[in-house]
């Protein structure tokens, strides 16, 4: 094995210096690594502003609910509001959680850590999940929206003012991105270059670009 030692001068021991001993015969990171950790940290990043973007439409509705409710619009389901309040904070606790995740996970694959590409994977499916469940619920507000006819609904008519199309639509397209990024972040995981990069080393080590000796 071909080792590269780093060493000073004859005295540099004296001074209480070590040298330390690098494997020079590990691959080289793959482009494709870099390009994943970087769709991994957008992943993350586009996670987290379309949890908060959702979340902000539901309390933005809220507002507009209970002062229908209050207007004498609708009747008052204020219990069944409470639990709706509830479950979107938790989820957009969870997405905020999960989009960190993801850029945490991005960096330490970056620098060769075996364990953060598996990882990646149990954190990515169901953010994959949530994507695509997002895409409908949204695609069926962008078809819906503004449909009520020439008179609609006093409480919808409140709502599309107050949350008007375009947000709709641009969530979606955080939606999209996120989907896209994700998924070819962790495809990019399954190609052979990658594969071999983060093949466990001779003694078991697993992580790459790590010195082996001191």
């Amino acid at each position: 094995m071909v080792s590269v030692v780093a060493a000073r001068t004859e005295s540099a021991p004296s001074r209480g210096y070590s040298p330390t001993v690098y494997d020079i015969d590990a691959p080289r990171r793959p482009p494709l690594i870099a390009a994943s950790s970087g769709l991994l940290a957008a992943a993350g990043a586009l996670l987290i502003g379309e949890v908060l973007l959702s979340a902000n439409e539901y309390f933005t509705g809220m507002e507009v609910y209970e002062q229908a409710m209050s207007d004498g619009v609708i009747p008052n389901y204020s219990t069944f509001a409470a639990v709706g309040v509830v479950l979107h904070l938790i989820m957009a606790a969870g997405g905020i959680v999960m989009g960190a995740a993801l850029m945490v996970l991005a960096a330490f694959i970056f620098v060769g850590k075996r364990w953060a590409r598996i990882v990646s994977w149990i954190v990515g499916v169901p953010v994959l999940l949530y994507s695509a469940l997002a895409m409908v619920g949204l695609l069926g507000n962008l078809i819906f929206s503004g449909s009520g006819g020439a008179d609609p609904s006093e409480l919808t008519r409140r709502y599309e003012q107050a949350w008007p199309f375009w947000l709709h639509a641009f969530d979606m397209v955080l939606v999209v991105l996120l989907a896209a990024a994700l998924l070819t972040g962790l495809v990019c995981h399954t190609r052979p270059s990658v594969a071999a990069y983060f093949a466990p080393q001779d003694g078991g080590v697993a992580d790459r670009g790590q010195a082996v000796g001191s």
